[in-house]
């Protein structure tokens, strides 16, 4: 039987004050009082190196203010440091191994065929579900992953991977109001690259903010996630730690807003200020699928044709990119292939007989095929002869959980600081000149301060995993035993432990498929399956 889609406020907390007198929940007088609310600004892709100097220069007046008064953390990121991974972890409190959520394709099964995640695939239960159904009002703006919406208790405007041409908010009517503003949502960068300007960046930001602030005014929210994709989006094109950049600039811009949404949220709420990975320059490749070709672990077809990646719509262009590339191998005869790549990381998945469409590695052979990538990626050297491979991480090991096996690579591989992994097969594995290139960097920013934070000056280590159950913390909400992250109890004035709730007794845990029931899925881009066809893809 389906659990009740949004139970009613009193509802929730009548459960969870039952759950409490058999010791499974926190309700009553000795629990902390919870904060009005609690606001969480999201900068995809921002990093220390570039906000410290920017605030030391009095650049960045709101943030400086929160670290002031708050605390600060180093905020590590996923292994790859990607948005689709890095943001369903921080609002779930789960690995990839447990969400599903790896990178933002997914093999068809029974194929080798990918396609694009959405937020159905999501197998973790992200924060706006947790409270829709405890009773808070929630607003969800921006964060990647979110298509299509899920009905919450308040208002969600879905992220990257939206559809133009679709509903992409709750309560759908939304969707129409903010179009008629001339809002895209997550600036279109992914369905329509063609006009992402300066000009276009900042005017969406510009919109986005007094839809917020008028959102904010009238909604009488508890919890509130807005992402702003923006500075990601530059950093790609411009990254650079120079104050005097254009990136250096954007940030000036959000910090102005951040400064407006804390106004708006009002002096009870606590804010959080958060980034899903950093940016980094790299001046030197690894080419991970040449690498793979030339140490016999993956073999060209006769016929294989090199062509440069797909140009077009980012989301049609990454699905496709990944069809030509694995289209190249003669994967009776490949036995490991690149699952992917982002900033100095990349994945390196086994051709598994039984998981594989092809597999060519038997279920005995695994073992040894696994030793032989360690050995071999261990013994890269550099032109001067020093390692390129840092550390290697087993998936299973690194993230297991129900969904590891599926979705989660069986290598993953972190290069040494400047070298950038890619996944093309398109030269040398180690190309000699040098280019400097901006990309995603594991580390990114964390900053917390409010009426319940403890003020630090220490920079802290924090994970990515650590934010859900931080969230729902400083909400005064019990944290469901399921979340695998650190609530970082010290970081509250009242040092109070709360209480965690048993998953099977907690009526706020609803599935993906209970959230989503009776919705339409999704579906496949028939332009796209027949390009990956052409591509000879898919067989």
């Amino acid at each position: 039987m389906s659990r009740s889609p949004l139970p009613p406020a009193h509802t929730a907390a009548a459960a969870l004050c039952a759950l409490a007198a058999l010791g499974l929940s926190g309700c009553g007088e000795d629990e902390p009082v919870a904060p009005e609310r609690l606001l969480v600004v999201g900068w995809d892709g921002a990093a220390w190196d570039l906000a410290a100097p920017l605030m030391a220069e009095g650049r960045l007046p709101n943030l400086a203010g929160l670290v002031a008064r708050g605390r600060t953390a180093d905020l590590e990121s996923t292994a790859i440091p990607i948005s689709s991974a890095a943001w369903t972890t921080a609002t779930t409190g789960l690995e990839p191994g447990e969400t599903g959520i790896y990178s933002f394709l997914q093999p068809v099964e029974g194929s080798y065929e990918p396609r694009l995640v959405s937020a159905r695939d999501n197998r973790g239960v992200p924060l706006w579900r947790i409270l829709s159904a405890r009773g808070r009002d929630v607003i969800v703006w921006g964060v990647p992953l979110t298509w299509p919406p899920e009905p919450v208790r308040g208002v969600m405007v879905s992220g990257m991977l939206s559809p133009l041409d679709d509903v992409w908010t709750h309560p759908a009517p939304l969707t129409q109001v903010l179009s008629a503003r001339g809002m895209v949502p997550d600036l279109g960068i992914w369905r329509d690259r063609t006009q992402l300007t300066p000009q276009r960046l900042a005017s969406q930001l510009a919109l986005k903010e007094k839809a917020l602030l008028d959102t904010f005014e009238n909604r009488d929210w508890s919890f509130a996630l807005v992402v702003f994709k923006n500075l990601d989006v530059l950093s790609h094109r411009a990254y650079t730690p120079n104050p005097r950049g254009e990136v250096a600039a954007l940030m000036e811009r959000l910090d102005r807003t951040l400064g407006a949404l804390i106004e708006a949220a009002g002096p009870n709420a606590n804010v959080v200020v958060m980034s899903d990975h950093g940016f980094h320059t790299y001046p030197r490749v690894f080419d991970v699928d040449t690498w793979l070709e030339g140490a016999g672990f993956a073999v060209r077809r006769d016929d294989a044709v090199l062509e440069p990646g797909a140009t077009g719509p980012l989301a049609e262009a990454r699905v496709l990119q990944r069809g030509a590339r694995l289209g190249r191998l003669d994967m009776a005869r490949t036995r490991a292939y690149a699952d992917a790549a982002e900033g100095g990381f990349c994945a390196i998945r086994l051709n598994v007989e039984g998981r594989e469409a092809e597999g060519s590695v038997a279920a005995d052979e695994r073992d040894g095929v696994i030793d032989a990538l360690e050995g071999a990626l261990g013994e890269i050297r550099d032109a001067d002869g020093a390692p390129v491979v840092r550390t290697i991480w087993r998936g299973a090991e690194l993230y297991p959980g129900p969904e590891q096996e599926r979705v989660v690579p069986d290598l993953v591989v972190e290069l040494e600081d400047g070298w950038r992994a890619v996944a093309q097969g398109l030269g040398p594995a180690l190309p000699s000149a040098p280019r400097s290139f901006p990309e995603h960097d594991r580390t990114g920013i964390l900053v917390a301060a409010g009426p319940a934070i403890a003020h630090s000056k220490e920079r802290e280590a924090w994970r990515m995993r650590d934010v859900a159950p931080f969230a729902l913390r400083l909400m005064g909400e019990t944290i469901p035993t399921t979340m695998q992250g650190d609530p970082h109890h010290e970081a509250l004035i009242d040092g109070k432990r709360l209480l965690y709730i048993d998953a099977i007794e907690d009526p706020s845990l609803r599935s993906t498929e209970e959230a989503f029931e009776g919705l339409p899925e999704p579906g496949e881009s028939q332009a796209v399956r027949e390009r990956i066809g052409v591509l000879g893809y898919g067989r």
